[in-house]
């Protein structure tokens, strides 16, 4: 198989929403494949998997 050459970017960041001495609250988010590359993620003996498209994650985290 012959693959071509890519570079898939990826973007991401957390950010402190709200802080006190016992309470921590934290959002992360990203961008995953920013350009919109079509790629191979993995070849396998049935086939190949492509990578995966554009998309995008939101997340918060909480600490007592």
């Amino acid at each position: 198989f012959y693959i071509p050459s890519y570079t898939v970017i990826d973007l991401m960041g957390d950010s402190k929403i709200y802080e006190t001495k016992n309470i921590k609250l934290f959002a992360s988010y990203g961008i995953m494949n920013l350009g919109g590359e079509n790629y191979i993620a993995r070849i396998r003996p049935n086939g190949i998997e492509p990578g995966t498209p554009t998309n995008f994650y939101l997340g918060l985290k909480s600490s007592f």
